[in-house]
């Protein structure tokens, strides 16, 4: 895309880590992190350059490997690979990352079996094909009795059966499990490696829509006055490098924040960013300021244990996209809010301070070489991976709404430190 000359003068280092138990391979991840916290906070301020380092997409007709061969009620196949850039994690071995296709096609109109893949992403910077990617296993998850979870919308939230789930984000912990993101509840989960059902963590009140529907009109006031936004619950989450913290993100505001006005038209812009101690449960929330009421979250990332970078986007795609952004935020100085808060007016109390934001990447940024009509209207995931050096890859993946005319798209960044360690 015209950045090869850019491309060559960016030094890649494979991670090579000894053979052991993935368990003790992402525990020496995580402690390398720890140590070189201070390092990269540093860093991070300083704005280090930025490369493009190039783009692989995966065909929207592409086939899992779940074995599936039933057909779902639209009469699309139930083994389709779509879906799958909502949300992509590095597992910290090498090349190998884990995605997580959301609800299934139709918007929550079939039955879709969630699950994740495990993929193999290559790069190699400044070759004629620089990004390659190559499916490993796809892994369906199951509840807590062993039964399914389903993308299909009239599915009840809680059952014995098939539960209703909308994977949206997903994150690898220091000892190996999975944590995922749930757009429906909105929830947060956690699975082991074969996609078993372990544990749920509380929410605090007001998160969760008192009462449940179908569609999202039945969702919405005057049936439900407080809770998340039909379709806009949890659509990112982090893990802090030491793995005790998980940041949870909303797509946007919370209904008694304000989110909708009087014709259910988006009017807040005030969303509640939740952290919770993975050990005790424990949540405190902070404030993220939209730029605009009509954006939307949709994924976040950790740099530190407060700093973050952070999808913000509006719903263009092609030529029409206007706001397609990463926004690097901390939590350093942010006011804890309390539910009670009044956040009705789209700002906040004097005495409260959000999260502080600035841009990190304009993926419009005509630099990239990315815009045009086939820029994706749906960038849904982000996923860093750390090198020797300290320079980390990161990767900005697309969901493809399960079309199967439009490709996932995975594009890499390099984000080397500005003083590297070696």
């Amino acid at each position: 895309m015209g950045h090869g000359s850019a491309v060559a003068h960016f030094r890649f280092l494979t991670l090579i880590l000894p053979a052991a138990p993935v368990v003790n391979r992402l525990t020496l991840l995580v402690s390398g992190l720890l140590a070189s916290s201070s390092l990269l906070s540093a860093a991070w301020s300083a704005s280090p350059e930025i490369t493009y380092v190039g783009t692989t997409q995966l065909p929207g007709t592409a086939r899992d490997l779940s074995g599936l061969t039933d057909a779902l009620e639209d009469g699309s196949a139930h083994d389709v690979l779509g879906g799958l850039g909502s949300g992509i994690a590095w597992t910290g071995e090498g090349d190998r990352f884990v995605m997580v296709p959301d609800r299934g096609a139709g918007d929550g109109a079939v039955s879709y079996r969630c699950r994740f893949h495990t993929l193999s992403i290559q790069v190699e910077p400044g070759a004629a094909v620089p990004v390659t990617w190559k499916l490993t296993h796809s892994t369906m998850f199951s509840d807590a009795s062993g039964s399914p979870l389903i993308g299909l919308a009239t599915a009840l939230p809680t059952a014995t059966g098939p539960r209703r789930f909308d994977p949206e984000a997903i994150r690898v912990t220091p000892e190996g499990t999975l944590i995922v993101a749930d757009e429906y509840g909105p929830s947060l989960v956690e699975f082991d490696r074969e996609g078993h059902w372990l544990r749920e963590w509380s929410l605090p009140a007001g998160f969760t829509a008192d009462h449940y529907g179908a569609t999202p009109a039945e969702e919405l006031p005057p049936r439900n006055t407080r809770g998340r936004q039909p379709n806009r619950g949890f659509e990112g989450l982090a893990l802090t490098p030491d793995g005790r913290t998980l940041v949870a993100l909303l797509q946007g505001p919370l209904l008694q924040d304000g989110a909708l006005n009087s014709n259910l038209k988006r009017s807040g812009s005030v969303v509640r960013l939740l952290t919770i101690d993975r050990a005790s449960g424990k949540t405190t929330q902070f404030a993220y300021l939209l730029d605009a009421p009509a954006h939307g979250l949709n994924e976040i990332e950790a740099l530190s244990d407060q700093e973050f970078l952070v999808i913000e986007r509006d719903g263009k795609g092609g030529d029409a996209a206007r706001f397609k952004r990463i926004a690097k935020i901390s939590l350093a100085g942010a006011t804890p809010l309390a539910p009670q808060h009044d956040l009705t007016t789209g700002q906040l109390p004097a005495d409260l301070r959000p999260v502080s934001k600035s841009w990190f990447i304009d993926l419009l940024d005509p630099r990239w070489g990315l815009v045009g009509e086939d820029f994706p209207e749906k960038t849904e995931g982000l996923a860093l991976s750390r090198l020797p050096n300290g320079q980390r890859l990161l990767f900005v993946t697309s969901d493809n709404d399960f079309q199967p005319e439009v490709p996932t798209r995975i594009d890499v960044f390099a984000l080397p430190l500005a003083s590297p360690q070696n």
